[in-house]
Parts: C-alpha cells; structure tokens; sequence
C-alpha cells in the first residue's frame, strides 16, 4: 500500500509518495533496513536512467534517517525496477 509522508528539513518541505521498501544499507545505522525512495515515480525512473543521486529513507527509533543510495543499493534498486518487483 502506497501511503504519504511529509518530510521536514531546514529551506525543505514537501510530501512524499512512496513506492514499496527496499533493502539498502543506511548510511547510520550500518545495517541492512527498509528504505524508501524520497523520489515519485517518475523521478526515481529517470534517475535509475541517468544514474542521478537516489535519496531513500528509513524510520529508526522515532528519528528519520536519510540518505544516497550507492554502489550495489542502487544497482539493486535498478534491476527490482525492471523485473517489476519494486
């Protein structure tokens, strides 16, 4: 199920509708997570084609941590897309 998010930052604020969760490891915690694009759909295909920078997110004892999706994340990311599994 899609659902919305409002993401608050310092000069940024905008909602957010996320795709199904992906595994990426975050940058913070050093782990493996859930993470979600902070990108729309159309967003997220052309910078998987261009090779742009992808900002995911995760929820993580009640404070959001974000980050770029790099290396083998993004090339995972990439190919969920085009098999339709992501």
């Amino acid at each position: 199920m899609d659902a919305q998010f409002r993401l608050r930052r310092p000069n940024c604020e905008r909602t957010v509708d996320f795709m199904k969760p992906i595994q990426a490891v975050c940058d913070k915690c050093k782990k493996t997570v859930e993470a979600k694009p902070l990108l729309s759909e159309n967003e997220l295909w052309l910078a998987l084609n261009k090779g742009d920078e992808i900002e995911v997110m995760h929820l993580a004892d009640d404070v959001h941590h974000t980050w770029k999706l790099t290396g083998q994340d993004k090339e995972n990311l990439r190919k969920a897309r085009a098999a339709g599994t992501a």
